[in-house]
């Protein structure tokens, strides 16, 4: 007997809050977990998982707000009473940190694929049958499947080194002025027919490809980031480059940046 869509719901949002042990308020478990509307989100919570979930006011990991939120209650932690300054906030936000390079890399979240209601991954190919097939050529790595990450909202619009990990060793590192830019739609969170072809965006097909191979392959991706001066990412970059020799780095054909 097929599950119903409030079951499939429920197993979604436990599955995230096993994967993000942080505090979520029920508006960004709706967006992040494809549950609408917010309402169902509180529902579920409140009824069908509510012995699994320790529910309280604090401070939402996404949106940064004083809300009530969700979290597993092997992962929830006592909320702090004292008010916190905004550095505070921060450092609870991302209180998860490793070391790459000699450099502090705060963890961000898993990045991983969403799947649909059959719980399994949704594969993309907006290249196949677009307004550019057969008028030009695609990139190197435009022609494959590609998926939709499931990237959180609110990622900070400045600059930062980045490091996707498998949890053992470093995958890639890269740098971007704007972090939300690079990975929300415009960047590796969903590819479109005009990233695919010869004068595209190789490097957001690149980097999407992988995630979802790595997945399909039963593996998992971390995203964790750090922030450096404006003046200094791209020497930082380059410098964690040569010291880590991260296997999804390197050249590609007709793209005179770092991938």
């Amino acid at each position: 007997m097929p599950r119903s869509e409030a079951q499939t719901n429920a197993d979604r949002i436990l599955a995230f809050l096993e994967q993000n042990p942080y505090p979520y308020c029920d508006d960004c478990i709706s967006k992040l977990c494809g549950v609408s509307p917010r309402n169902q989100v509180n529902g579920i919570c409140n009824l069908k998982i509510r012995d699994k979930l320790v529910s309280q006011g604090d401070i939402c990991h996404t949106c940064n707000r004083d809300k009530l939120t969700r979290q597993l209650k092997e992962n929830a932690k006592p909320r702090k009473e004292k008010v916190l300054s905004k550095e505070e906030i921060l450092a609870e936000r991302y209180y998860h940190s490793i070391k790459i390079g000699g450099y502090d890399f705060r963890f961000l979240q898993e990045l991983r694929p969403e799947t649909g209601k059959n719980g399994k991954f949704i594969i993309e190919r907006p290249q196949d049958g677009s307004k550019y097939e057969g008028v030009k050529g695609y990139n190197r790595y435009g022609n494959q499947d590609f998926c939709v990450l499931n990237v959180q909202e609110g990622l900070p619009a400045k600059p930062y080194v980045y490091a996707l990990t498998d949890g053992d060793r470093t995958l890639y590192i890269g740098e971007i002025i704007n972090l939300n830019e690079r990975f929300g739609v415009n960047g590796y969170k969903k590819i479109n027919a005009r990233k695919c072809i010869s004068d595209g965006q190789p490097t957001n097909c690149k980097i999407n490809a992988l995630i979802l191979k790595h997945y399909q392959d039963g593996k998992k991706i971390y995203f964790y980031a750090c922030p450096i001066d404006e003046k200094k990412l791209d020497d930082t970059e380059r410098e964690l480059i040569k010291k880590e020799n991260p296997p999804w780095n390197g050249k590609i054909d007709g793209d005179n940046s770092r991938v």
